[in-house]
């Protein structure tokens, strides 16, 4: 009966000592909640509504959406940027009646410190691109040791004019990081899609 006793005072001082021993200070391990990709993406393409909605009658029901790149790195390497760009593209066509058009950033765009430069060595590309009213939804994202910044422009390709920029911010947590981490290979990045 002592024994018994013993056991039931050892279970019960550990059940209430097991409280007053501090956790792991890792401020991105929040393992127990998903990631709300959604909602945020969402609130990038609201706080756009109004001035999307003013281009697309002048774009053709048309707008380019472009794959997240790290502001790290500037370049899509993650599996984060495409699943963002692709949350981002989710919204614009459900909330508005438009086409969407992808863009590799490899192969039309380059983003370096003086800005975003269209690229191709085929004159034809360029002219496709630049002779019409082309908008695009460029976004990029950073990491801090605490949130994942994300940022979304509405750019005039013709003009260049940056027509509204939006950011949003939630905690980072395991599963950004294992997207980010997650590398693309060569053939997984998209091309343009008509």
């Amino acid at each position: 009966m002592m024994r018994i006793f013993n056991i039931f005072l050892l279970l019960s001082a550990m059940f209430l000592l097991n409280g007053c021993i501090p956790k792991a200070n890792i401020p991105f391990l929040d393992i127990d909640e998903s990631t709300d990709f959604k909602k945020a993406t969402k609130e990038l393409v609201s706080d756009m509504h109004d001035e999307i909605t003013l281009i697309i009658p002048r774009s053709n029901n048309l707008i380019y959406v472009s794959d997240f790149v790290n502001i790290k790195n500037l370049k899509v390497t993650s599996q984060l940027g495409l699943f963002l760009a692709s949350e981002i593209k989710s919204h614009v066509t459900t909330h508005f009646n438009v086409k969407i058009k992808e863009i590799e950033y490899s192969k039309y765009f380059k983003i370096d410190n003086s800005g975003t430069k269209i690229l191709s060595r085929d004159i034809d590309d360029l002219n496709g691109l630049s002779s019409k009213k082309t908008f695009i939804l460029a976004g990029s994202y950073a990491l801090t040791s605490r949130q994942l910044m994300m940022y979304l422009k509405l750019i005039d390709m013709k003009t260049g004019e940056l027509l509204q920029s939006t950011s949003t911010s939630i905690p980072l947590n395991s599963e950004i990081i294992d997207l980010e981490n997650e590398r693309n290979t060569p053939f997984v990045i998209p091309h343009v899609v008509l």
